[in-house]
């Protein structure tokens, strides 16, 4: 792993360590190396582990906190840096253990963070537990969550945990720095006491998540009032140092006794609810239920597979094709990865793309797609269709990896294939960033010839105001704003929209999700450029793609 011999046998000492836990993440947060305590807690084998990233050992809520403090160590060189964090278990609980993070510097390069991890005992996690404005820490979360538990037994009764994800804190530190975050969460505490009843604990248990012990409400609706009140008052603008930002909240319930009868189950699953109301979908609100325990088994279930499809090819690319609306022209096609797993069958992207993101897979399994993409475009380059291009989809976890620009020259130069016929589809959530990073290396990538997309268009915040700071091509149209596509259809008046601003700007335009020569009249009409679905032709394994082509040229011959 290391060139030099010393650093090897330092670090295998370090390894053998048969009391911490310890493991190494290279400069992307990816494990390179675990001890066998390490594996022995979270019962797993060192090759699943290899390559996932390290925030995956750790509480849900405690993630962000720990990429900030893996900066902190990459920047801190010779000393150590320290910290608190939660390890899941073999049995699925949460133990808390103390960090040590050292920087691994080899002639003045950093390679990596070593991580070293000490078990905290019960007396040292309940050292700090009052504080003059009972904000509490975890431990000291914990430990009144204890002693609540401890009564209960004794004289039963109701209370619920409430975690509530702050969201937006993190520019207030960006911005103002620690002295800004700490101003603001203290507004938060302020706030949250004022809608509480008197004698709640509250904690900070990470830096964006609070904790709130209710007691005496039993009924959900009474709890859910409280919960409305929280999320109403957070929302609020809060001015920091001058400075106007702008919170939201996102709250997960677990209620005692039937979520759990101990402080681990309870805020086990509790980070279970608080993940549903983060999801993305309607409710901001989410109450604990077994099922959803049994959905968290399944995706644990669903990643271990995943991991072990990656390592045995079970992935496989089909391609749908992309024609000229106005001749019916082949244009090119989309590459679509598929997964063929031997008990399971086909698994729906939709299932399996978000865990890959999450785990760091979609990095391996990324860079597959753009090899085999590129290779068998170049093949059918070799067979005659020498115009065909390829759109692929990137993600935000892959553009955020510092060699992704090395991985696409490496898919042309080891293809053969040119520049200009490859497509990269990025997401609109991507293109809001901004960041002076993204920007140059999509315009290194446009400079290379490759050519670059917005996927998806129309379903994000859309607007063309930061379209103009991106070295974009073109645009494809979601297919659901092409579903509906009639003369008197809201949609209409969006798809035309989109056409008209988008032939302004010199972009072309793609519609997704073709599926009657209905809407493929309306869109030829209105000047859409591309189109793509059902209605051409599903997404084809290559060795039927290629036998389509063949079919379209017989066809075209005939009708000439």
């Amino acid at each position: 792993m290391y060139k030099s011999s010393r650093t090897n046998r330092f670090l295998q000492t370090v390894k053998e360590n048969e009391t911490d836990i310890i493991f190494i993440c290279d400069t992307n947060g990816r494990i390179t190396m675990a001890n066998p305590v390490c594996l022995q807690v979270i019962g797993d084998h060192e090759e699943n582990l290899i390559g996932t990233s390290f925030h995956l050992l750790f509480s849900a809520d405690q993630q962000e906190d720990l990429y900030d403090i893996l900066k902190q160590a990459e920047k801190a060189k010779a000393r150590p840096v320290k910290t608190k964090a939660d390890i899941k278990t073999l049995q699925g609980d949460y133990e808390t253990y103390e960090f040590h993070l050292h920087s691994i510097n080899i002639s003045g390069i950093l390679h990596g963070i070593l991580f070293i991890g000490r078990k905290l005992k019960r007396g040292q996690r309940t050292r700090e537990l009052h504080k003059p404005s009972r904000l509490l820490d975890r431990e000291g979360f914990e430990y009144q969550l204890a002693q609540k538990l401890n009564r209960a037994d004794r004289t039963p009764n109701h209370f619920s945990i409430v975690l509530i994800q702050i969201n937006g804190l993190h520019k207030v530190k960006e911005t103002l720095g620690k002295s800004g975050d700490m101003q603001a969460f203290e507004e938060i505490r302020k706030r949250l006491e004022s809608v509480l009843p008197k004698q709640t604990w509250i904690a900070r248990i990470s830096t964006y998540t609070a904790a709130v012990l209710l007691e005496e409400m039993k009924e959900r609706k009474e709890i859910k009032k409280v919960c409305e009140q929280i999320i109403e008052t957070i929302q609020k603008s809060i001015y920091v140092s001058g400075q106007e930002f702008y919170p939201a909240a996102a709250i997960g319930v677990c209620c005692y006794p039937i979520a759990g009868n101990s402080p681990q189950q309870l805020l086990k699953n509790g980070r279970i609810a608080l993940y549903y109301a983060k999801a993305g979908t309607h409710q901001n609100i989410v109450f604990h239920t077994d099922q959803m325990n049994m959905e968290m088994e399944k995706r644990a279930d669903l990643e271990r597979c995943l991991r072990r499809g990656v390592e045995n090819n079970q992935f496989f690319l089909v391609y749908q094709p992309i024609i000229y609306s106005s001749t019916g022209q082949m244009k090119g096609c989309e590459a679509l990865i598929r997964w063929r797993h031997p008990k399971w069958g086909i698994v729906s992207p939709m299932d399996f793309i978000p865990i890959a993101e999450e785990t760091g897979l979609i990095q391996p399994l990324g860079r597959w797609v753009l090899n085999n993409a590129c290779r068998q475009v170049k093949e059918w380059h070799k067979a005659g269709y020498s115009s065909i291009s390829v759109f692929v989809n990137v993600s935000a976890c892959q553009l955020n990896d510092s060699k992704f620009l090395d991985y696409v020259k490496e898919a042309l130069k080891e293809s053969g294939l040119k520049a200009q016929y490859l497509h990269l589809e990025l997401t609109e959530s991507i293109m809001l960033e901004r960041s002076g990073e993204l920007v140059t290396m999509l315009k290194e990538l446009r400079t290379m010839g490759v050519r670059l997309s917005i996927d998806d268009f129309g379903t994000g915040f859309s607007s063309f105001s930061y379209l103009k700071d991106f070295p974009v091509h073109s645009l494809k149209i979601d297919r659901s704003f092409i579903q509906h596509l009639h003369g008197d259809s809201k949609d209409l008046a969006i798809v035309h929209a989109i056409l008209s601003m988008g032939q302004r700007m010199g972009l072309q335009v793609v519609a997704e999700g073709v599926e009657s020569n209905h809407q493929m009249s309306m869109l030829s009409g209105m000047g859409c450029d591309f189109v793509q679905g059902y209605f051409i032709q599903k997404p084809l394994e290559a060795r039927r793609f290629s036998s389509w082509l063949k079919k379209r040229d017989k066809d075209s011959q005939r009708l000439h």
